[in-house]
Parts: C-alpha cells; sequence; structure tokens
C-alpha cells in the first residue's frame, strides 16, 4: 500500500472512543480493506460533520490516508445506512453491541474479511427493519462458523447417538445427550437445536419469522457463552 495515498471504502462502524477533547477513535470494518482504525478531528464539536455519521452500528461511505501508523487519519465519511433504530431500544443496543464486538475481537486489522463484513452489514439491516434482537444469537452463530469454529449439533460426542441432544458445552462446542453431559454444561429447550440446524442449513429467513423468543434468547446466551471462552473476551453489553 502506498503510504500518503487516499483510500475510499464502505464499511460498518464497530467502536467509537474519546480521544482528547474533540477528536474520536474510530474503528470500522470495510468491505475490502479489512478493519480500520482511524481519527476523526473535531468529531466531537457541536455540529462537526462527522459527529452524526460515525455512529456505532452504522454503514458509511469514508476516505482515509494510508500510514505506517496504527491510526489512520479520516478524512470524509457518509452515511449509507443509519440503522437508527438500533440505538433506540435497550435491548437492541445490547444486541447490537455483542455483534460488533464479537466482529471486532475476531477480526484482525487490515486483513480484509469481504464475507464477514457483508454479512455483518446484511444483519445489521435487518435487525433494525426487524426491531428484533432474534437475528442477534443467529449471526453470532454463522460468526463462529466463518471464522471456523461451528459446534457440533448432529451428534453427541462422545457416544454418537442423534436424538436428544439437549445439553450444550461452550468450552468443547457441541450438544450432548443427557448420559454423556456433565453439571457445567446448558440444558436447553428442545427446540433450541433445531433452529440451529437449521440457521446452519441456510434456512435464516423461516427462523426468524418463528423462532419463540425464549429460544432466540438462549442461542444468542450460548453464543456469547461460546465466543468468551474461546477469545477469552467478555462481550460488550451495557449497563441501566
Amino acid at each position: 500500500m502506498t503510504l500518503g495515498k487516499t483510500i475510499r471504502d464502505s464499511g460498518i462502524v464497530l467502536r467509537t472512543v474519546k480521544l482528547g477533547e474533540a477528536d474520536r477513535i474510530v474503528t470500522i470494518l470495510t468491505v475490502q480493506n479489512g478493519k480500520i482504525k482511524g481519527v476523526a478531528k473535531g468529531a466531537r464539536k457541536s455540529g462537526s460533520k462527522y459527529s452524526a455519521r460515525l455512529e456505532t452500528g452504522s454503514v458509511v461511505d469514508f476516505q482515509w490516508i494510508s500510514s505506517t501508523k496504527e491510526l489512520v487519519r479520516i478524512t470524509q465519511t457518509d452515511t449509507l445506512q443509519a440503522n437508527r433504530y438500533l440505538r433506540e431500544d435497550l435491548d437492541l443496543i445490547n444486541s447490537t453491541a455483542r455483534m460488533l464486538d464479537a466482529v471486532d475481537v475476531l477480526c484482525e486489522d487490515h486483513s480484509p474479511h469481504p464475507d464477514l463484513a457483508t454479512m455483518t452489514i446484511k444483519a445489521l439491516a435487518t435487525m433494525n427493519e426487524m426491531k428484533s434482537t432474534n437475528v442477534c444469537g443467529a449471526f453470532l452463530f454463522k460468526l463462529i462458523s466463518l471464522e471456523g469454529f461451528a459446534p457440533d449439533i448432529n451428534s453427541c460426542p462422545d457416544c454418537s447417538r442423534s436424538d436428544n441432544l439437549e445439553f450444550f458445552s461452550p468450552d468443547k462446542a457441541a450438544f450432548y445427550c443427557p448420559d454423556c453431559a456433565s453439571l457445567n454444561m446448558i440444558h436447553t429447550l428442545s427446540a433450541t437445536r433445531i433452529s440451529l440446524q437449521a440457521i446452519f442449513e441456510g434456512k435464516l429467513a423461516a427462523v426468524l419469522k418463528s423462532i419463540p423468543s425464549a429460544v432466540a434468547l438462549e442461542i444468542e446466551s450460548m453464543a456469547v457463552a461460546m465466543i468468551e471462552y474461546h477469545t477469552g473476551h467478555g462481550l460488550r453489553a451495557v449497563s441501566v
């Protein structure tokens, strides 16, 4: 990459952090250039051109200047998808935070992740349209699968049994039967594994239309537990 070159790409805002009195450090997962961390000068000033365009969860078209430093300089941004409903409800705020934090922790800086970027943009757009957190757990397990460590959902790892697999182990990434399960495993609802199977089989749209909220919440909790165990990173949540 040529240093000092102006680069343009679209991406999803994963995180923003205050810098000094008026600036922000912004982390964006771009479609073509991977995860970029940059400084938006004056982004916290009243009337700044950046202030409303660099909200967490927004999809932006932006420019930055390439550099050998960890932080690039962001020079221009335009909003493509505001996803404003994701910031108007506490449950949606928390689910969005977990989704974006998981993406952030699993992505290396400047390493292209076009499939993940596209999947994240689509998932947030769907959640914004549906105004439902049901998308979160499905997205997190799709993310886990994309990163290459999807759970075993078809048979018990110890005895190969394929029925009544209602116990989930986040550390072993697998469902277990009652005979092989241990006390530290999660006893799941009967519909949870069936819903996960459908998600992995490409039936996400059908699942989102019919999944009970209790099952969706359990899938989200299981995915969070698995990601936190395997990365050692606690996913973000908003306190009240």
